[in-house]
């Protein structure tokens, strides 16, 4: 039996869940302004989707104070 792999959805999600998941609770707040810019235009939204994912673990390894 062949163990299901869940993805939690770096390239599609277009809310970020997985901002709270992995970087933790105190950056929700980054979480809502990256699904805002994200959803402020339908055109390459991978491009978005993965610039905010860069964004976010650069700021978390980076500048970690930025959370709050």
């Amino acid at each position: 039996m062949a163990k299901e792999i869940k993805q939690k959805g770096y390239s599609t999600d277009l809310t970020l869940s997985w901002v709270t998941e992995d970087l933790g609770k105190e950056w929700l707040q980054w979480q809502q302004y990256g699904a805002e810019w994200i959803a402020s235009s339908s055109q390459g939204l991978d491009h978005r989707i993965g610039a905010s994912r860069r964004f976010l673990l650069y700021l978390k390894a980076k500048a970690p104070y930025c959370a709050d």
